[in-house]
């Protein structure tokens, strides 16, 4: 579990980048989930969106956190899903190489 520093300091960045408790984002999480399903269903790779990532999604989609830039600390965590439909072959290769969805409904 991390300290109680560490969730202060995740939530001051959070916070930074526009998110709050009970942000809701549903509209543009359904819009966003429809057009990553359609584009890989367009080649073949069949997905669905699970609970819990739609759960994600809905909180803290699409939001731009930027860290403090240090030598040791280049992150940039951006929640903006970037949907690039030439991985549909590498998705549907991984979920038949590892006998399950990639994407569980």
């Amino acid at each position: 579990m991390p300290s109680a520093a560490i969730l202060e300091e995740v939530d001051h960045f959070l916070a930074e980048a526009g998110w709050y408790p009970g942000r809701d984002e549903a509209h543009r999480a359904a819009e966003l989930a429809q057009f990553v399903i359609s584009g890989l269903a367009a080649h073949d790779c069949d997905v669905s969106l699970f609970p819990a990532a739609e759960s994600f999604l809905r909180s803290y989609g699409f939001i731009d956190v930027k860290f403090p830039y240090t030598r040791t600390r280049t992150e940039h965590f951006d929640t903006c899903a970037r949907f690039c439909d030439d991985q549909a072959e590498e998705i549907s290769e991984l979920s038949e190489d590892l006998k399950q969805s990639l994407f569980p409904a």
